[in-house]
């Protein structure tokens, strides 16, 4: 997953985690990106730190 789309749904998991509501992020950039569970926690985490 090298390039990054301009979505407004990623903005809005990535304010999702911030917020501390990590599933609701992973599942919005689940959607928004097609990625696996796996790669989409791991990247919800990466916007959190």
């Amino acid at each position: 997953m090298g390039l990054r789309e301009e979505d407004p749904r990623l903005d809005e998991a990535a304010a999702l985690a911030r917020a501390g509501r990590r599933i609701e992020a992973i599942k919005v950039y689940r959607e928004a990106t097609g990625t696996g569970l796996k790669e989409a926690e791991e990247a919800v985490d990466r916007l959190t730190t």
